[in-house]
């Protein structure tokens, strides 16, 4: 896992936030479903099986859980500035993140 840096205070923010950052997100993104469905449904324009997606900004890996679920056998790149939102990410993705690479 590495952390790519950035806003050394945006990353700070981000990072303090980390552990709690995923709780409030259904409230403060009323589509919260379609939000995220539709980056996941614009996968089905490739031409072919999905087989890896880059996933920058990554966070907590909400956005690489749906695809990972979505897209069975993809590979999923994880790139985000705060190392304590990409342990958050490696958490979430459990068993999935022999397909992840955080």
């Amino acid at each position: 896992m590495r952390a790519v840096s950035g806003s050394n205070e945006a990353t700070a923010v981000f990072s303090a936030y980390a552990r709690d950052y995923d709780a409030p997100r259904r409230r403060l993104i009323p589509v919260f479903d379609a939000f995220y469905g539709a980056a996941v449904d614009a996968l089905s324009l490739t031409a072919g099986p999905v087989r890896r997606v880059l996933d920058l900004g990554a966070g907590t890996g909400l956005l690489s859980g749906a695809v990972l679920k979505a897209c069975p056998g993809a590979e999923v790149d994880l790139l985000n500035g705060s190392a304590e939102m990409l342990e958050q990410a490696q958490a979430r993705l459990g068993a999935e993140i022999g397909r992840a690479h955080v």
